[in-house]
């Protein structure tokens, strides 16, 4: 079974994500919630994470911010991002 973690800055994205997605079927036994960098980066010092799910543009650090930092401390998560922006400049 899989661990995600959803990254999102708007409450009813991570809402939405989390009561949309059909967890078991995935093999994801837990799903845990952060709403900025700072609190993602906490949930992966606490456990392993398989799968994270990240919005691009939040406050207090972008997503690309925090892959790069997942990628230093957890290598093996695959990351899926998502944005409303029609466009998005790195």
């Amino acid at each position: 079974m899989y661990k995600a973690l959803i990254v999102d800055d708007e409450i009813y994205a991570v809402m939405g994500i989390k009561s949309g997605i059909h967890w078991q079927e995935l093999q994801v036994s837990e799903v845990y919630e952060a709403y900025n960098m700072r609190d993602a980066l906490q949930v992966f010092e606490r456990t392993r994470i398989d799968i994270m799910i990240c919005d691009i543009e939040m406050p207090k650090g972008t997503g690309i911010e925090l892959l790069e930092r997942v990628n230093d401390i957890s290598p093996d998560t695959e990351t899926i991002f998502l944005t409303a922006h029609s466009a998005y400049d790195s």
